[in-house]
């Protein structure tokens, strides 16, 4: 998930997704935040943000994007609009320094970072 508030409510907005998706890997690009977690169906991932978005005054500037894969076809990352448009999220993009290429890179590595594999070496170093 990508995520840009312009209303001061990041923060918040933060700690919320960190309570409701407690695996988590989050990275930051320029006003950029992306906010990597598990889930197995969409429409409750859609659910969740949006019971929490609901919470915030949002401006037309803000978006929330939800970015997964399918089994079927894992290379092909897909997006989902909770909040904004795509229009808005798209011309965002093309401002950051940042590139596509590295949009693309970044998604790529929390969508497939492996949770259960850092829950077993957190479990191992906290048993030591």
């Amino acid at each position: 998930m990508i995520y840009r508030l312009s209303d001061g409510d990041t923060e918040q907005f933060k700690h919320d997704l960190e309570e409701t998706f407690n695996e988590n890997l989050q990275e930051e690009s320029e006003n950029i935040r992306y906010f990597g977690f598990t889930a197995r169906e969409q429409p409750e991932v859609e659910d969740k943000v949006g019971n929490i978005i609901h919470r915030y005054g949002l401006s037309e500037d803000d978006y929330v994007a939800l970015y997964y894969t399918r089994p079927e076809q894992p290379d092909q990352i897909m997006r989902h609009m909770i909040v904004g448009h795509d229009t808005y999220l798209s011309d965002h993009m093309e401002e950051e320094k940042a590139g596509k290429e590295e949009h693309t890179d970044r998604l790529s590595r929390l969508l497939n970072y492996d949770f259960i594999k850092a829950r077993t070496r957190t479990g191992a170093k906290a048993g030591n």
